[in-house]
């Protein structure tokens, strides 16, 4: 194997790791700057909450203006931006000041999110781009799953700051091997195409509204009318920009990626595979420490287990991937997040240590057999004058994933939690628990068959054609 390629890899990997784990290490310090600051914790919510509304709504835009300048040439400049914003955050005075480095942060997060996986499928040749794909899957998940982890442990040795100043090597790393071993790649800048500005707002406008409606709605409650009229304007918002974006002369977004059943299958998938990962991410930490009486630092070891798992399966799924049909390890994938979810629905208080790790392993192999054969499919037919556009729809599709997921589990999880978790309350949790992990066995199930819905499509439109021919004699 060529060993530029792999630290090429490298520089790609560390800058989607540092994006994926910083919000989730962040939520662990709100508490603490609650009490340093002394800002309220709805307020501190916006430094999480805001980062995530400026890279989703960003995303399309950075995806296009990638294909156009250059999606080496963006990416170095998001690690960058990051880097520095880092610094600055971590040297934050007050919470405006804080606010304002997390959103100069989170252009550069965009950057990387909006290029990484399409970086990867154009220096990868054909053989090896399943376990390359493969690999930057695993880093997204294992991020995610270990940020809480790692900002609860960075917390305990020293203070908050801690949590930024973590991606500061990180982050001249990965400029460092993206400036030596990233090779440049053609730009399309395509004569006389202006940027789509009204396309850009729009999106931003619906995202912004509809990830707030999600962040927000068990705070405001999710049928009041700020709720309603927050979500009626984000849903009216986007129905504009559809329609803006099939008649511009040069659209922010590729609808025509959208006629490739595939795609859509492929990111449909993508979506719910998101949402399934931040069920057990939300949800185990409460009940492992609230109604288990587990400690924090057993706790944060149990829910581990998945990211051990992942990145033991994440390299079979690769070499499956570029060896047979994608769909065999997806589909298998899924079924063991199935199986790992159906046995964490059983979930009791006296539930032991065992069946825990047993669940989560088997949930985390699922996830690790998944991403990369699905991610493949979702950029398989895109022009590579279309890559950019397609991981930006992939990036976004990612993080409204996150977010359903963990709108999702404080819905069915915290519907009746009202009270101190001890006696009847424990009974509740543990049914609470319990719909959590039973929904997301529905969700795995419906994702299995996503992975053979364009295979399906084709079928019934080869049948169509089949019997209109057959008519037609």
């Amino acid at each position: 194997m060529n060993a530029r390629l792999w630290l090429a890899f490298a520089s790609l990997g560390l800058g989607i790791f540092m994006v994926n784990m910083d919000s989730a290490m962040l939520t662990m310090a709100l508490p603490r700057l609650e009490k340093e600051w002394e800002v309220p914790l709805l307020q501190l919510k916006w430094l999480v909450l805001g980062y995530l509304i400026l890279i989703t709504g960003l995303l399309p835009s950075i995806g296009r203006l990638s294909d156009r300048a250059g999606k080496k040439r963006i990416y170095m400049l998001g690690v960058s931006l990051f880097t520095v914003s880092t610094l600055l955050c971590a040297g934050a005075g007050s919470f405006w000041q804080l606010l304002l480095f997390r959103l100069l942060q989170a252009i550069g997060a965009s950057m990387i999110m909006a290029n990484a996986m399409s970086l990867v499928t154009q220096i990868f040749p054909q053989g090896l781009k399943g376990r390359a794909l493969s690999g930057i899957s695993s880093v997204i998940a294992v991020a995610t799953i270990l940020g809480p982890a790692v900002g609860g442990l960075l917390l305990h040795l020293s203070s908050w700051r801690a949590v930024f100043l973590l991606h500061l090597p990180l982050g001249i790393a990965a400029l460092l091997l993206s400036i030596l071993h990233i090779p440049a790649a053609p730009q399309h800048k395509p004569a006389g195409q202006s940027f789509d500005y009204v396309g850009a707002v729009a999106f931003f406008v619906a995202m912004a509204g509809l990830l707030s409606y999600l962040s927000w709605a068990d705070t405001l409650g999710w049928a009041s009318a700020w709720a309603m009229t927050l979500l009626g304007g984000s849903l009216g918002m986007m129905a504009f920009f559809i329609y803006w974006q099939a008649r511009a002369a040069h659209p922010l977004l590729e609808l025509s990626l959208f006629r490739k059943s595939r795609f859509i299958f492929a990111n449909l998938a993508s979506y719910l595979s998101f949402v399934l990962t931040m069920l057990p991410a939300v949800v185990l930490p409460l009940y492992l420490i609230q109604v288990m009486q587990i400690s924090e630092d057993t706790a944060g070891a149990l829910i581990s287990v998945q990211a051990v798992a992942i990145v033991l399966a994440a390299p079979v799924s690769g070499w499956m991937t570029d060896k047979l049909n994608g769909r065999i390890p997806a589909a298998v994938g899924m079924l063991c997040c199935a199986a790992g979810l159906g046995l964490l629905s059983g979930l009791e208080p006296g539930t032991g240590y065992g069946s825990i790790v047993l669940a989560l392993g088997l949930f985390g192999l699922g996830i690790g057999l998944f991403q990369a054969p699905n991610q493949l499919a979702v950029l398989q037919d895109v022009p590579p004058d279309k890559n950019g556009a397609a991981g930006s729809i992939m990036a976004t599709i990612r993080n409204f994933g996150r977010v359903s997921g963990t709108a999702l589990a404080f819905l069915l999880y915290a519907s009746s939690n009202s009270s101190p978790l001890q006696g009847s309350g424990q009974v509740a949790a543990a049914g609470n628990v319990q719909l959590v992990f039973l929904a997301g066995c529905v969700l795995a199930f419906i994702t299995i068959l996503l992975q053979f819905g364009d295979v399906l499509k084709f079928k019934h439109e080869r049948a169509s054609r089949y019997s209109a021919s057959k008519l037609k004699q």
